[in-house]
């Protein structure tokens, strides 16, 4: 069964993203690529000087050029004004015979859809993408010294070189469980039209909350579990605070999504009250074990978890005031774990949430959307993203992309009543993209705090969730759809 955990190159790339670029998703997908037909201008100017002068100081200005404007090249596409062209360039040493470009769109996950092309006889290697304006994703290259046959280029994840010429990167790091882990440095594609990463970055202007490292023993999970917590600065000097935030994947809230600074940074723009969040920690152990909507775990995050947070910081918020979030498996959870326990958490933050999922040996996908489907609504308030290019059919073998799970899971709840958010960036399956995706969300959720977010919550509360059926994978097949 496939699942979704570090890859040999020891990046903690959640769910299918990066495990196409190293070959655990089959390279045969008829997911549309972003490869395009259309040629660099600056490319075939260089092409036609080359041809024509035989001039190999026209190839040295190229590279000089590069290094000083930098890479990659982008133009605007003929007679489209949504996309532009966007060409990666590769300056390859003598002995390169072929060289590959691993961009985080899961659509160009082969071989013959990642191979770059040889201007003339140079060291000018180059592939080109028509791409929406405000994408954002990560990208790295590996240099091949035999010819790669077949998919086996897939193989070479651990062997991936930033953009020689673009000095913007992101880092993976491995997670702390991990063993001789190193840290993984891959170069980033953005534009001036992506979305805002602003709340990601520190403000010298801003108080910082504080961040502690807790371990709590649980009796539901018969062991011990590593919490951070974060405590906004007003709740710091003694503010109770009013409202309760529960992340999944703890470790990579602390690392590649910034959330203490992201949440420092809301507080103070008075975008989102203060408040406690709790990040817990799933490691590459247990995480599939956790996060695949386990009602074991649910159950330790509703019922110990949380009173737990209230007695040890004195955060006692209603379930509208109370959100679980996640990005890939932990927003699947972060789903899983509200729709049971309503009269805990009335808010739902999901970052690209795996909801192609369903439990093994079941023939229908999509698990979550079938649940809402057939059970009674409950007050919870959601919001919604995912990535444009998260378009590869799901790797439980079903032919559904998760981008095409996440609009149906939406389409399904806002029949059944619900209130979402929903909103898809240009990009792929990855941290970068949740940065902003995060605090978009809690601006959203928070705002209706003061409204309570459902209609006549009050009076129904109690009332509907008496009547929601209990939701375990075991029962799935047991109830029927509407």
């Amino acid at each position: 069964m496939w699942v979704a955990y570090r890859t040999a190159v020891k990046i903690r790339w959640l769910a299918f993203g990066a495990l196409a670029l190293v070959g655990l998703i089959g390279a045969n997908s008829s997911a549309q690529t972003p490869e395009c037909a259309a040629k660099s201008q600056r490319l075939s100017a260089l092409e036609t000087d080359l041809k024509g002068n035989q001039n190999a100081e026209s190839l040295k200005a190229f590279w000089k050029d590069m290094e000083k404007t930098g890479t990659p090249i982008v133009e605007r596409v003929p007679n489209d004004r949504a996309d532009v062209l966007v060409t990666f360039v590769w300056r390859g040493s003598p002995s390169a015979k072929q060289v590959f470009i691993f961009p985080q769109i899961e659509s160009t996950a082969a071989t013959d859809k990642m191979k770059m092309s040889r201007l003339l006889d140079t060291n000018l290697w180059y592939k080109t993408y028509c791409l929406p304006e405000d994408s954002r994703f990560t990208y790295g290259f590996y240099e091949a010294l035999t010819i790669v046959e077949n998919d086996s280029a897939l193989n070479h994840g651990d062997q991936l070189k930033p953009d020689q010429f673009n000095s913007r990167r992101f880092e993976f790091p491995p997670h702390d469980s991990v063993e001789g882990g190193t840290t993984v440095v891959f170069s980033l594609f953005e534009s001036s039209h992506s979305p805002d990463r602003s709340w990601s970055t520190a403000d010298p202007a801003a108080q910082e909350g504080t961040v502690e490292t807790k371990t709590i023993f649980s009796k539901v999970l018969g062991k011990q579990r590593r919490v951070w917590v974060y405590r906004s600065p007003a709740s710091v000097k003694g503010t109770k605070p009013s409202a309760l935030l529960i992340l999944f994947d703890g470790f990579d809230y602390l690392q590649e999504i910034p959330a203490p600074t992201i949440l420092d940074n809301l507080v103070r723009a008075k975008q989102i009250p203060g408040l406690v969040a709790v990040l817990v920690d799933n490691p590459p152990q247990t995480r599939t074990e956790d996060l695949f909507c386990s009602d074991r775990f649910d159950e330790f995050v509703a019922m110990e978890l949380v009173p737990w947070a209230k007695e040890q910081y004195g955060v006692n918020p209603t379930p509208g005031r109370s959100i679980v979030g996640g990005s890939s498996l932990g927003g699947l959870a972060a789903a899983c774990t509200a729709l049971r326990y309503p009269e805990v958490f009335g808010n739902v933050l999901s970052e690209s949430g795996a909801f192609w999922w369903s439990p093994q040996g079941e023939k229908e996908g999509e698990w979550v959307a079938r649940q809402v489907a057939s059970t009674k609504p409950v007050p919870i308030r959601w919001h919604m993203d995912v990535g444009v290019f998260e378009d590869l059919p799901a790797p439980n073998g079903r032919s559904v992309t998760n981008l095409a799970a996440n609009r149906h899971l939406r389409d399904v709840l806002r029949a059944r009543g619900y209130a979402v958010d929903y909103s898809e960036f240009s990009g792929g399956h990855e941290f970068v993209n949740w940065q902003s995706s995060m605090a978009f969300g809690l601006i959203h959720l928070s705002r209706d705090f003061q409204t309570g977010g459902w209609p006549g919550r009050t009076v129904r509360f109690l009332r509907l969730c008496r009547e929601v059926t209990t939701l375990h994978p075991k029962n799935a097949q047991q109830q029927p759809l509407d």
